[in-house]
């Protein structure tokens, strides 16, 4: 199982200093040990004019450099609440920006179903969210690379106790993912929200997916908060759940995502081969 990490959350450093490149902070990543890397299609990366040739150069730079994007994030409007066509935009520039820059998939949030009259319905939601995305994945067969269906948790958006997002029940998910029929179309695993979403049950859940599973988000909590914290920082039980993902031949990344925080630049190279040696402790385990 290759290592792999969100090295764009590296780019930002504290007190007011300019960020680093993309490709800056993809190098942290690597010389600390890590195979690959997970490149964020941002919002703001998707809105540039001049978005291609940034992916082009970027491609170039990460070539030179020895740098591998296993999977790339798209961009997501549940909470921005941009205009549809803009959005879809954003989306489909993130799909070319995967494929310029060589990445195996990418991974999508398919929660952008709003019911209109404020009472959800699953079976809706998943139909919704299988036509919203069907011209993306047709795109993304045709650049040659594979769609992750990443699982969420209710956020509290339509008040506490009420269904709002599609995906974050299990069936939700499989029930979309199984509508392309296409092996192009897999699960991205997200341990932590997961965590929110199932508490003790997440690996039951997780069950269910079976070998749908292809990609994943690694990230720790104390169950009802995403708080994207390092492995054993939080309560997830790392050791039953490799074990499950070995006994399903799972073959994809185990990929750290990383959200708050801003590590200080003198801790930054220790800290990232910290990360990585607590990654390979838990493969290897």
């Amino acid at each position: 199982m290759k290592i792999s990490i969100n090295s764009n959350y590296f780019r930002a450093r504290r007190l007011g200093q300019p960020p680093r490149s993309y490709c800056e902070a993809a190098l942290l990543c690597k010389n600390a040990g890590f195979d690959s890397i997970d490149f964020s299609c941002s919002s703001a990366f998707c809105a540039a004019d001049d978005w291609e040739t940034q992916a082009k150069q970027l491609a170039e730079d990460f070539s030179k450099n020895g740098i591998v994007v296993d999977q790339t994030h798209a961009p997501f409007n549940r909470y921005a609440r941009e205009e549809n066509a803009i959005f879809r935009e954003k989306l489909r520039r993130a799909f070319e920006t995967s494929a310029i820059l060589g990445a195996k998939r990418i991974i999508v949030h398919a929660d952008e179903y709003v019911a209109p009259d404020g009472k959800y319905n699953s079976e809706d939601a998943c139909k919704f969210a299988y036509d919203y995305f069907a011209p993306y994945v047709e795109l993304a067969k045709k650049r040659q690379i594979g769609v992750a269906v990443e699982n969420l948790f209710e956020d509290g958006r339509c008040g506490e106790n009420r269904r709002s997002r599609c995906t974050s029940e299990v069936d939700e998910l499989i029930t979309i993912i199984d509508s392309f029929r296409d092996p192009a179309v897999t699960c991205c695993w997200d341990f932590g929200h997961a965590a929110v979403a199932f508490g003790d049950k997440m690996l039951e859940e997780l069950k269910k997916i079976g070998t749908r599973l292809s990609s994943t988000h690694i990230h720790d909590n104390c169950y009802g908060n995403d708080a994207h914290l390092p492995l054993f920082f939080g309560k997830i039980d790392w050791e039953s759940h490799i074990e499950y993902l070995r006994s399903i031949g799972y073959d994809g990344a185990f990929t750290y995502e990383f959200v708050y925080g801003c590590i200080p630049d003198a801790l930054l190279p220790e800290y990232l081969k910290l990360a990585y040696q607590t990654a390979n402790y838990i493969i290897n385990i």
